[in-house]
């Protein structure tokens, strides 16, 4: 089974024991299913499982520092990858809300010393956040020199930007869903732009205070984390090695958040109320644009073992070192959090890593979406399966 695939047919395997059951399985029949899976499957990370109010599971397995031999704990702190975009899809969200953005600005319109009079000019902030700009991406694999050269600087957001975002276009705005990672990073630029701050006091002051998410930020490599759990790759041989370097820096709105599944269960439970969005932009934030990916969520069905049909929003993640799944569904307010601090896979995971982070991969070269989310862990369709490469 490849890496991701794993990751993600352990959230179906875990979500269908809740969903299919009249009565929510007690902590007892989840810890044991998932000490089933952790002993078989070799997961090394932290779980929460919860309905509504309910947290069904919280349990954490392996270690956070192999040299140390040091346990991870629940309360630990893992960084996410790709699963940042759900949190400034919501950023941004806000500020739509408020009157700063709009959905239809463009990057003409909000950074006119990089785009305005170029192709680019004419890609809104609507087709940033559902992947259909049309902008060119970093490399997509981490065997490309990039990885070893460039990714290794550190940058400002705008002369990342300047240097590797270019004005040039694959596609015209809108016309294809193509996973991007420069598109997000652009909305974390666009975002600094409008408020006059940087994206992470946003973060903070927009989303994770708001939410109560104590223990998450935006990771800079500098400081030091309390609790933060230590990032390994397994190798193909089953051993493990220190992550490839890729500066945080590069990763900024697309890649850089770290947190803890107790936070991201705080911002699952924030969304419900109007702390964060009002009903409707949530409603709006969560609608599929194109290959069932809304603003910065992948939005699916999914078939349950039973037959049955589920609407579910999730994101998964990934950075050299870590990967991470949240699924939510709002039917009976579930939501499944897998954070993981051994990432399965080469240098580039075929399914996994985008990059800047988590690849989602929901439609074929043509862009056309997959089909319905199947129930067999090892052939889960849209939103499961990886962009060939990246961070």
């Amino acid at each position: 089974m490849r890496p991701f695939a794993r990751v993600c047919g352990f959230v179906l395997l875990m979500y269908s024991a809740v969903a299919l059951a009249k009565q929510p399985p007690t902590a007892d029949e989840l810890r044991r299913l998932v000490d089933s899976y952790a002993d078989h499957r070799g997961f090394n990370g932290t779980v929460l499982v919860a309905r509504g109010d309910q947290v069904l599971l919280r349990a954490a397995y392996g270690q956070a520092n192999v040299e140390w031999a040091t346990p991870n704990r629940v309360e630990g702190r893992y960084r996410v990858g790709s699963l940042s975009k759900p949190l400034v899809a919501t950023l941004t969200m806000q500020l739509v809300q408020q009157g700063t953005l709009r959905l239809d600005g463009t990057l003409g319109e909000y950074l006119p010393a990089l785009y305005a009079g170029t192709p680019a000019a004419e890609v809104t902030v609507a087709q940033l956040l559902s992947h259909t700009s049309g902008l060119a991406d970093v490399p997509g694999r981490y065997t490309d020199p990039w990885w070893q050269t460039a990714a290794r600087r550190s940058y400002a957001p705008m002369d990342f930007a300047r240097e590797w975002i270019k004005p040039a276009l694959l596609e015209s705005p809108g016309q294809q869903w193509r996973y991007n990672n420069n598109g997000f990073f652009l909305l974390g630029l666009l975002i600094e732009q409008a408020t006059g701050r940087p994206l992470a006091d946003n973060l903070q002051e927009r989303i994770f205070a708001p939410a109560g998410m104590a223990a998450s930020g935006v990771f800079n490599g500098r400081s030091v984390l309390e609790r933060l759990a230590e990032g390994y790759t397994r190798t193909a041989d089953g051993s493990l090695v220190q992550p490839q370097w890729i500066d945080p820096s590069v990763s900024f709105a697309a890649a850089g958040i770290y947190t803890t599944v107790d936070d991201l269960y705080r911002f699952d439970r924030a969304l419900y109320g109007e702390h964060l969005l009002s009903h409707d932009t949530r409603r709006q934030m969560l609608t599929a644009q194109a290959s069932h990916y809304g603003f910065g969520w992948n939005v699916d069905d999914w078939t349950l073992p039973d037959g049955a049909r589920l609407r579910v929003v999730s994101h998964t993640g990934s950075v050299p070192g870590y990967q991470s799944y949240y699924l939510r569904s709002e039917s009976h307010e579930d939501c499944v959090i897998i954070l993981d601090n051994f990432l399965a896979g080469r240098a580039c995971a075929d399914d996994g890593p985008g990059p800047h982070g988590g690849a989602q991969r929901q439609a074929d070269a043509t862009g056309k979406a997959e089909p319905g989310r199947p129930a067999d862990p090892d052939r889960l369709s849209p939103g499961t399966q990886g962009h060939d490469g990246g961070l």
